[in-house]
């Protein structure tokens, strides 16, 4: 059967806890970015951290919110649909069981070879004794944070297989906490406060398993330790992580290649990108990977029912809502990349030179926002239908293509061509993802989406034009005080989403509104007391 209103408003209403939960832990990772470009700015020991901090970054990507996730909740939500929550809940137990002895051997693997492995990330490093010294220790540092991770990321997908999507999402914030706390407590009583921020990342780790348990009990579950290797759920899991595990690998080399290529232009480079990213990740996180984690479980469900007009209809809402709010967050970004920067980073050893360089990155990373932002919402719908193989093809040629355009483009470009090189690869994955997704539902409704988003460009383009206006209107710079820009800076921004809302109204976009209504409707109607047509959150 097609997609209920009451379905379409759950998930509406699960993206607003996610969204919610994801702005908080936004808003407080800005904080902990504004910290550490205060404490550290685009100093040496800031690219040794954000080197060391990628090497398990990355492995929990793969290992944990990436393969795992995507191979996991389909088969957990397929079991708990056709036998019921306590079978699902064993399945959890049983890979729990396989994940902690597999994850502790990685770590202490990683804590050995440290050396080995920040020489091949970062040989640009190798003969600068002091900064590859400082890298290796960072490395030791936080590698086992993967462990750590990995058991949160389990059970988050546990959670929100069963429609609880609050901890799991407020979990980020606590990692964002520990490292500003030990980043501020650190500067004040070492000459190193960069050792204090790692370890201050482990303690993270640690709170975000701690803030999960209660809910998952109070879900009924229980660890038991249990492989049961021939159990043929674990099999199927185990069968769909092999083609997850690449495509999350090659998804995650991308992001090496760029700290690679970083590592051999000139000094600050990474850290110029690693600014950039996280102001691009913002609108992201909080809409477009915030509606993926809340598409899975739920193109999953209808997936496990064999309601296929539903997951179409999924499908669709989800690529509305991610244009309705990525192509106007791409022209913010682009227009307003220069006081975004200043307002937010310029402080401490983070000087106007590091802003102009960082708003760089960020126009070029802001060119590829859309297209990354619809690849969350695409790919739910093939592992929903259990095929892990597609995204994984994708994302190799996604990966061959960041190469080839990095290699071209950081020599004319330095390490906004590195950026731009993430944004094209992005466009031919997603390319290679809608031409499967074509095939796979016998053709995509262009007419209905031509009809749709040239109102939202043309709305997108006024707010852009009214932006640019008024920032070079606005008084910028060191000697405005920081609250006067920071007030410029949002006024503009609030006015432009208030135009960009009103030309929708007036191009007969009813979209925004209506996900503003699904947004704020209540959980039950007065007089109908535990009755609620959605998931609970």
């Amino acid at each position: 059967m097609p997609m209920s209103s009451s379905e379409q408003t759950s998930m509406a209403r699960s993206l607003a806890v996610v969204g919610a939960a994801t702005l908080t832990s936004r808003v407080t990772g800005l904080i902990r970015d504004v910290v550490l470009a205060w404490v550290l700015g685009a100093s040496m020991p800031a690219d040794c951290f954000f080197a060391a901090f990628r090497i398990p970054n990355f492995l929990r990507r793969i290992f944990a919110e990436g393969s795992m996730s995507t191979a996991f909740i389909p088969v957990f939500t397929e079991l708990q649909t056709i036998r019921g929550r306590e079978a699902a809940f064993r399945l959890g137990s049983i890979l729990l069981s396989w994940l902690l002895p597999l994850l502790a051997v990685v770590s202490a693997a990683g804590v050995l070879l440290a050396p080995q492995i920040v020489s091949v990330l970062t040989p640009g490093w190798i003969k600068d004794p002091q900064k590859f010294s400082l890298t290796v220790t960072l490395t030791r540092l936080m590698f086992p944070y993967i462990l750590l991770i990995s058991v949160a990321a389990l059970a988050m997908g546990m959670l929100n297989a069963q429609g609880h999507f609050a901890a799991p999402a407020f979990a980020p914030v606590l990692l964002n906490l520990t490292m500003i706390a030990s980043g501020l407590v650190a500067a004040r009583l070492t000459d190193q406060p960069v050792l204090g921020i790692a370890i201050g990342v482990l303690l993270g780790g640690a709170g975000q398993i701690l803030l999960q348990l209660p809910a998952l009990r109070a879900k009924g579950f229980r660890f038991h330790l249990e492989l049961a290797p021939k159990d043929p759920h674990l099999r199927k899991v185990g069968k769909l992580l092999l083609p997850s595990l690449v495509g999350s690998t090659v998804y995650q080399v991308n992001m090496v290649v760029i700290t690679i290529l970083a590592s051999l232009l000139p000094a600050g480079s990474l850290s110029y990108l690693f600014y950039a990213d996280r102001l691009m990740e913002f609108p992201l996180g909080v809409f477009a990977i915030a509606l993926g984690t809340v598409a899975l479980p739920t193109m999953s469900h209808q997936a496990a029912r064999g309601d296929m007009e539903a997951l179409k209809q999924t499908l669709g809402f989800a690529f509305r809502q991610v244009t309705l709010v990525m192509l106007p967050a791409t022209v913010g970004l682009i227009v307003l990349r220069e006081p975004l920067m200043e307002v937010i980073f310029q402080r401490g050893k983070f000087d106007p030179i590091a802003t102009r360089l960082s708003a760089q990155a960020l126009l070029c990373y802001a060119v590829g926002l859309w297209f990354v932002a619809q690849i969350r919402v695409v790919a739910p719908f093939f592992y929903a239908m259990q095929d892990t193989r597609t995204p994984m093809l994708a994302a190799i040629v996604s990966l061959a293509g960041n190469v080839l355009f990095a290699l071209i483009l950081m020599g004319p470009f330095s390490h906004a061509g590195l950026a731009l090189a993430v944004s094209l690869a992005a466009l031919v994955q997603l390319g290679i993802l809608m031409e499967r997704l074509g095939r796979r539902l016998q053709g995509i409704p262009w007419g209905i989406l031509l009809k749709y988003v040239p109102k939202v460009i043309l709305a997108s383009a006024l707010m852009g034009g009214f932006c640019a206006l008024a920032a070079d209107c606005l008084p910028w710079g060191s000697q405005v005080p920081l609250f006067r820009r920071a007030l410029a800076l949002a006024g503009t921004v609030l006015m432009g989403a208030t135009l960009y809302g009103s030309v929708l109204g007036i191009l007969g976009v009813e979209d925004l509104k209506e996900l503003l209504r699904d947004l704020l409707a209540k959980r039950s109607r007065p007089g109908r007391k535990g009755k609620s047509s959605g998931t609970p959150v």
